[in-house]
């Protein structure tokens, strides 16, 4: 009776510990940390779900194996020092091999238990340390945007004044003029200003869009004669275009980017000559951008291959030719920022980019981008009739003086009658005289005193229906600015030639 009263008092108490058992079994395998036992002899006898899936093998492929087996060879060592006694503790890290030649590098920690067992705790560093490296880069790419973003105002300012003083220039010199390639060589080195300033803003925030559509062929047509001047003696550039399903989902900016970069980097690749091969339509010899990409048959995706005969790409550099600042160019001929930005541009959009490169042969960059169902807009018509002018009356406020005068003769060619203020000190003074309604207000966004758009709040308090068409050079400025855009509210990002200029305040003055 006494050993029955026993037993029922003990049953209790020992369900208890069967069931803290299992608890604990249940938390050391839940723990995203592995986990391991090992007898005196170094065999696995317990290994929790965390470490079995470190190497990505079953537990019943785990345990009962000794530890030393899953040590790399260049890694393999003793697992218990000599001497060790109970309580004692090691640590350090070992590269670990798992199933189809996984590797691993983990930190351990190990105690030694009183029945000569040893418990472990394993941890994959080797992962941390890859995502604290990509935190750091993209700690480096976020001080770039910043420290670009600051300059890019001032730098687009320059820029505006150096191409607008061009096309005014050009405009004075006959195309059979010897001075005229003088012209020309100076508005090419403004749109390359321009591209880089992009490209150095693109790795730091998503590449800007003006939200249009731009024809594949019509785009790469009409930068073929400028390609060629870039491009120069030796290097025969050929167009191969197949006629595209449709726009694409690209603005002209962007397209051009894609173009101008993947050409000249092709140039690069040829110092002694040879052939470039820009072309549209299906993918060259019928091959994809990769297994899960659309097909050369699909229709819902446009191509555009640039293909060289150059030196190609050895296959230790072709795995990085798409991250930033990685370049095989000597300093001071490349900043390693092109290809990564054509990458982001293109995944942006939807699309996708591969190359297939011999080393000697030369390189072949194939795109698929998604077609657009809207019409094409970004593409400028080579037959257009002269920038669309008017006589209405505008107001330029602007703090940068050469930038300043551009636009005002700009506008002025455009038969607009234009006043010009430094800054909205000027601008508002100008305002206290009734007589004074200008019907459109062209204010950059970072100006002395007060911003462009604080500015703007004012006058529409004062004269209220005043349409703005503000302007920037900044990336920060553009992204806000698109959430300001409505019936009178329309912007510009800088730099900007006569034509985009034209037509940015005409539709701003047909909106009002």
């Amino acid at each position: 009776h006494r050993a029955r009263e026993y037993d029922a008092r003990r049953s209790p108490l020992r369900a208890a510990l069967e069931d803290g058992a299992d608890l604990r079994r249940h938390l050391v395998d839940e723990s995203g940390e592995g986990v391991i036992r090992l007898d005196d002899v170094g065999t696995i006898i317990e290994a929790n779900v965390a470490f079995c899936g470190l190497l990505d093998m079953p537990e019943a492929s785990v345990v009962g194996r000794p530890l030393q087996a899953f040590f790399a060879p260049e890694d393999a060592g003793p697992h218990r020092a000599p001497g060790e006694a109970e309580g004692a503790t090691r640590d350090g890290e070992r590269i670990l091999t798992g199933a189809r030649g996984r590797r691993v590098l983990v930190a351990w920690r190990a105690t030694r238990l009183a029945d000569g067992s040893m418990l472990a705790s394993v941890r994959d560093v080797g992962r941390e340390r890859d995502l604290a490296v990509e935190l750091a880069r993209s700690e480096r790419l976020g001080t770039l945007g910043r420290l670009t973003g600051g300059v890019a105002h001032d730098f687009n300012n320059i820029l505006t004044a150096i191409s607008g003083t061009a096309e005014l220039l050009a405009e004075s010199v006959p195309r059979d003029d010897p001075r005229r390639a003088d012209v020309d060589a100076i508005r090419d080195a403004g749109d390359r200003g321009a591209a880089l300033t992009r490209q150095l803003l693109a790795l730091g925030r998503p590449v800007s869009s003006t939200g249009h559509v731009a024809d594949l062929d019509l785009v790469v047509g009409q930068l073929a004669s400028m390609l060629r001047r870039t491009l120069g003696a030796g290097i025969d550039l050929r167009l191969d275009l197949a006629g595209g399903p449709g726009p694409v989902a690209l603005d002209r900016a962007q397209l051009e980017q894609i173009v101008v970069n993947l050409v000249v980097n092709a140039r690069d690749a040829m110092p002694g000559g040879g052939v470039i091969t820009v072309a549209t339509g299906r993918p060259p010899h019928g091959r994809t951008v990769g297994d899960d990409t659309p097909g050369p048959d699909d229709e819902r995706f446009a191509w555009l291959s640039v293909a060289d005969t150059g030196t190609g790409i050895s296959p230790d550099v072709l795995p990085h030719i798409f991250d930033a600042f990685y370049t095989t160019k000597a300093p001071g001929h490349g900043t390693g920022l092109g290809l990564a930005t054509i990458h982001r541009v293109v995944t942006d959009a939807g699309g996708w980019i591969d190359v297939a490169s011999d080393p000697g042969k030369g390189s072949t960059f194939t795109i698929a981008l998604p077609v657009s169902i809207r019409s094409s807009s970004g593409a400028v018509d080579a037959t257009a009739d002269e920038d669309a002018g008017g006589t209405e009356a505008i107001l330029v406020v602007e703090d940068d003086e050469a930038a300043r005068l551009v636009v005002a003769r700009h506008l002025r060619s455009l038969g607009y009658a234009v006043t010009d203020a430094a800054d909205p000190a000027a601008a508002l003074a100008l305002f206290d005289d009734p007589s004074f309604a200008p019907d459109l207000v062209v204010a950059d966004v970072s100006l002395p005193g007060m911003t462009g758009t604080a500015m703007g709040e004012v006058l529409a308090a004062r004269r209220p229906g005043r349409p703005m068409l503000y302007i920037s050079g900044s990336e920060v400025d553009v992204t806000a600015l698109r959430l300001l855009q409505g019936p009178r509210v329309a912007f510009l990002a800088k730099p900007f030639g006569r034509r985009q200029l034209a037509e940015a305040v005409r539709a701003a003055l047909e909106r009002a």
